[in-house]
């Protein structure tokens, strides 16, 4: 979403970015380096935030005083980024623009002229960014008629993605189709006693319903069904429960598809983890033919074991059933590219706090690639990284995947501190730290990644790092020692 946005709104979004992620005053020096630009420049791309994008509610407000700088004030707890940035999202004009194009009948340019009481060459212009934005997942718009094209179920997903992932929306996005009328319609054909799911499932479940019946008003229907090669058994137990959800809107011969669609999502999506108890038939049955998606998560579990064979995997089936659901779902999509806009961030964070764990995951998502190539030609393969992130992150103790620290505890002014530090060492959470004291002889083979004593010890061959440290460490020792050896936790 973010390609859509102009120089300015682009500039906005960082100033957002930054407000929002320290909570203090912000001068407009520090906002002009981080947005390239002038002070004028800040000035009004700040008033442009207050008067247009954040007039839509009194609980955010970018504050502004004399010699203090700049303050994003919001009145309660309710305000993530996520939603500031969602507020501000829906409020671009390409967000209108393809919210239109997708909910609304007999659109032209006259009729969007008029709706958004712009010039048909700035339409035009931002029209032929949405082109090249829907022609990076598969699909494509003709600008003359407004007709949008590209294979069926890419459709419905790009504008899930659009509509769940991207805009966050809390409120129901839809025009053409009543979320009251959806819950009434689910309780009548549901027994949540046969198949229960959560309330955000749910919701994400009429989402999709919503994105159907509006693909339906328009016409638009599945000319074809998904590969049944790909999926097993599991798969026609849930089309029992899709089928009530086609409506008549659907003419007969597309009626399969339709429902196949349905429970399509839920076999290939990893939230919907076992809700008709069946996970294990699906894992026997995609072993037992050999599937590509089978492959792919026994090699992931293999793989993971072999770097970390003392790390325990929990429900070691529930994160190979997981595997399974995300090989399919980024072979069935592979060609969308949309996704949240803080994928990106979530990378970098876990590639800097957990750098083993990121460089492991990684790394095997590399290895096990040509499995997915055979299937698909190309991928999103930070998607799929991603995801895995998500799945080995439920289900491992983190704790214990980092890069283990050896340290070599010398305390001579004061010899009987060291097991005293050495226990104060051993409580730091962050850090797997492997510690010898003077009492141990190192062997030839050991070798250290930090020297810790309470005196300078010119030549210790066997050290990487030394850091001096008095009896008892001083706030400032402890302070600087936690950087030290975060450097070389983040070290490969």
């Amino acid at each position: 979403m973010e390609d859509l946005l102009d120089v300015t709104e682009q500039r906005a979004l960082l100033f957002l970015r930054a407000l929002y992620k320290e909570e203090r005053w912000w001068t407009e020096k520090e906002l002009s380096i981080i947005g390239k630009c002038s002070a004028n420049t800040t000035y009004r791309t700040l008033d442009i935030l207050n008067e247009l994008y954040f007039q839509q509610t009194n609980d955010l407000i970018i504050l502004s005083k004399k010699y203090k700088g700049f303050y994003l004030k919001t009145s309660h707890s309710l305000y993530s980024i996520g939603k500031i940035e969602s507020l501000f999202l829906k409020d671009t004009l390409c967000y209108k623009l393809i919210d239109h194009l997708f909910q609304c009948k007999d659109v032209s340019i006259k009729s969007l002229t008029d709706t958004f009481y712009l010039s048909s060459s700035t339409i035009y212009r931002k029209l032929q960014l949405i082109k090249l934005f829907l022609e990076k997942s598969g699909l494509t718009i003709d600008i003359g008629n407004f007709h949008l094209s590209g294979p069926e179920h890419l459709i419905r997903e790009f504008f899930y993605r659009f509509y769940w992932h991207v805009i966050k929306s809390e409120k129901w996005p839809f025009h053409l189709v009543s979320y009251d009328e959806l819950l009434i319609d689910y309780y009548q054909i549901i027994d949540e006693n046969e198949f229960s799911i959560t309330e955000i499932e749910r919701l994400q479940f009429f989402y999709r319903l919503a994105i159907n019946c509006t693909r339906h008003q328009h016409q638009q229907f599945l000319i074809e069904g998904p590969n049944m090669e790909l999926l097993d058994d599991h798969f026609k137990r849930y089309s029992t429960y899709m089928k009530p959800f086609v409506t008549h809107l659907v003419p007969e011969a597309y009626f399969e598809n339709e429902w196949s669609f349905l429970a399509l999502i839920f076999v290939s999506n990893p939230i919907f983890l076992d809700h008709l108890n069946g996970y294990h038939l699906k894992i026997d049955w995609h072993q037992l033919h050999q599937t590509s998606s089978s492959l792919f998560a026994t090699h992931f579990i293999q793989l993971f074991k072999q770097f970390n064979p003392e790390v325990m995997i929990q429900n070691e089936q529930g994160c190979l059933y997981k595997l399974l659901c995300i090989y399919l779902y980024v072979v069935i999509f592979s060609d969308i590219k949309i996704h949240h806009s803080n994928i990106q961030e979530f990378l970098d964070e876990v590639a800097e706090g957990n750098p083993l764990f990121f460089n492991q995951i990684k790394q095997i998502v590399g290895i096990l690639a040509p499995i997915i190539d055979e299937d698909v030609p190309h991928f999103d393969q930070d998607y799929l990284l991603y995801n895995c992130l998500l799945i080995f992150s439920s289900a491992i103790d983190l704790t214990r995947l980092k890069k283990e620290i050896k340290i070599k505890l010398v305390c001579a002014t004061e010899p009987l501190s060291e097991e005293y530090i050495r226990q104060q060492l051993l409580q730091l959470p962050d850090f797997n730290l492997k510690i010898d004291t003077s009492s141990q002889i190192p062997t030839e083979a050991s070798e250290y990644d930090l020297l810790l004593s309470d005196i300078y010890i010119k030549k210790f061959a066997l050290a990487t790092k030394t850091f001096v440290l008095d009896f008892p460490p001083s706030e400032r020792d402890w302070r600087k020692l936690m950087t030290v050896i975060g450097t070389i936790d983040t070290t490969n």
